[in-house]
């Protein structure tokens, strides 16, 4: 049995093109459940008929206010810090008893593996093969932190008596495999024992085949205020270039499904964008619904993707955001367009903004 474990609809999509890929007849689903990313979120993806079971667990939850702002006064800190302790405890305790209970899989798919509490599952369910699906760009991230050589693998050496209490009690047990493979569109360059298995999203070129183009462009939105990655200045700054080089085209923003409701309507305010949305990765929906004239936006995942899916058939564009305007990750966004330059054609290019 292959078991694949997911967060996100993007991380399903790219559960399903695995699922074709590597053939998989008898599989089962888990979905990590949270506030942001509900059941029904995935429903629109979800295909009865290729998944054997589903099943839903509910990871993660906001927080009550005093854990999210608790007061300064000492026993308010202490009762916050216990607090997430004990739903800690909760949650690890629910995927150990889960984890357990499945038996061995032949492959196992996990999303994000940059999240604590997915290598932590994935550290409970015996398996032959781990494989990691793309989220977005942190199968780069991921690939980068496994090469730097700084992987805690397995636990050991000695702790105090503090430490080994959570040990025991509520950590994650978020060690890296010793090997893995990487079900990735990007072409990475691994470290020794890891292996990369190219996802050039066969299933969804098939169901984009013969969609004829719409008019309009579309520029894909990141969270990059609300993440912390640029100042909002900075980057309204960018939006408004981006607005004038579209000046005589039909453009509309794609929202992205974290993006905050206080950015996004400055964004159609101040910028007279059309904003709109879908209910599925950006990828699935152009893929069924037909290309629009162009995709462009900043160093998102799509801009990848879409570059696989589409080939020559769709005009693509990045822009580049300068490293002095970013407040975080330089080198990482400066190594996606250094990516992509070296990829360029007629159809697919790199824009300083």
């Amino acid at each position: 049995m292959d078991i694949f474990v997911v967060e996100t609809p993007l991380q399903m999509l790219n559960a399903i093109e695995a699922r074709f890929y590597f053939n998989s007849d008898r599989n089962l689903l888990i979905l990590f459940t949270s506030p942001h990313f509900p059941r029904k979120v995935f429903e629109p993806l979800i295909n009865g008929d290729e998944w054997d079971s589903i099943v839903s667990i509910h990871i993660r939850e906001t927080e009550p206010e005093f854990v999210i702002r608790p007061s300064p006064s000492l026993w308010h800190r202490k009762f916050a810090e216990y607090y997430r302790y004990l739903k800690q405890f909760h949650y690890r305790r629910k995927l150990n008893a889960i984890g357990k209970s499945l038996g061995k899989a032949d492959r196992l798919f996990l999303g994000n593996y940059l999240q604590d509490y997915m290598r932590h599952f994935g550290n409970q369910i015996d398996h032959r093969e781990l494989v990691l699906l793309d989220d977005g760009t942190d199968a780069v991230r991921v690939n980068e932190f496994r090469k730097s050589g700084n992987l805690l693998i397995g636990s050991g050496g000695l702790v105090n008596l503090r430490e080994k209490a959570h040990q025991v009690l509520h950590d994650w047990d978020s060690s890296h495999a010793g090997n893995l493979t990487f079900f990735s569109s990007y072409d990475l360059n691994l470290r020794n024992g890891d292996r990369l298995t190219k996802n050039e999203y066969p299933h969804l070129r098939k169901m984009a085949a013969g969609k004829p183009p719409t008019d309009k462009t579309l520029f894909l939105g990141q969270c990059l205020v609300d993440d912390q990655w640029m100042s909002k200045e900075a980057y309204f700054r960018y939006l408004g270039k981006i607005r004038r080089f579209y000046s005589n085209e039909k453009l509309a923003y794609v929202q992205h499904p974290r993006e905050s409701k206080a950015i996004l309507d400055e964004v159609r305010e101040k910028l007279n964008f059309e904003i709109v949305s879908f209910d599925v990765p950006i990828e699935y929906q152009l893929a069924k619904g037909g290309m629009p004239k162009e995709v462009a936006s900043f160093f998102c995942s799509a801009i990848e993707n879409c570059r696989i899916i589409f080939g020559n058939k769709l005009q693509i564009t990045a822009f580049l955001i300068r490293p002095e305007d970013l407040l975080c990750c330089h080198n990482f966004a400066a190594q996606l367009y250094m990516y992509w330059q070296n990829r360029a054609n007629d159809r697919f290019r790199v824009v300083k903004a």
